[in-house]
């Protein structure tokens, strides 16, 4: 007798980016299973694995960028090979530095410069009085002129689609010049004393 085989089949499915230090899986099909011999697995820059399912795949915090994620699947009729790639992303850190804690009207405009750190930042500024909000942006960068006197709160969230959000938050006391007005003085005789 003579047992007629084939070669393997292995599909690898795609990998959604991660944040760095996420635990994650991969989702691997095989369409001739029952023929394959040996699978070995390339865990990039990180290890090799054997089995059918790597099971779960860690990278060291602080690890990130593309990583390409290789599988192997053989028995005497061939090879297959499949590869994805993961993105890891650089965890979020929200940042900030006011160009003054302190300004005085009219008009007085703050100057915000974003500090942030992390992958694929997106931005959320709100600024408020008394819990109430006055100003929200989405610039990196953005600039706020504030024309009210008051105590104002600056909150910045820095976010994507991936990683956790971060925030960053400081104030700024807006004031004004002192005004003052001294009323006309009437005539007086010499040696009276007067007020004003």
């Amino acid at each position: 007798s003579i047992e007629i085989s084939a070669p393997p089949e292995v599909d690898l499915a795609p990998i959604a980016p991660i944040c760095s230090g996420t635990e994650f899986e991969v989702s691997v099909t095989y369409a001739n299973r029952d023929l394959v011999e040996s699978v070995m697995w390339d865990i990039g820059d990180l290890d090799s694995r054997t089995g059918f399912d790597p099971g779960v795949i860690s990278y060291p915090a602080g690890v990130t960028g593309r990583k390409t994620i290789m599988v192997t699947a053989s028995n005497q009729c061939g090879v297959a090979v499949d590869s994805q790639f993961v993105d890891i992303l650089e965890p979020l850190v929200a940042s900030a530095r006011l160009d003054t804690m302190f300004g005085c009207l009219p008009n007085f405009v703050l100057q915000v410069t974003n500090e942030s750190t992390g992958s694929e930042q997106n931005y959320r500024w709100t600024v408020t009085r008394d819990g109430a909000e006055i100003f929200t942006s989405e610039e990196k960068d953005p600039s706020f002129t504030f024309i009210e006197l008051g105590a104002y709160q600056i909150e910045l969230e820095v976010y994507n689609d991936v990683c956790s959000g971060a925030f960053w938050r400081d104030s700024i006391e807006i004031s004004a010049p002192p005004e003052v007005d001294l009323a006309p003085i009437a005539p007086i005789c010499s040696g009276t004393e007067f007020e004003v």
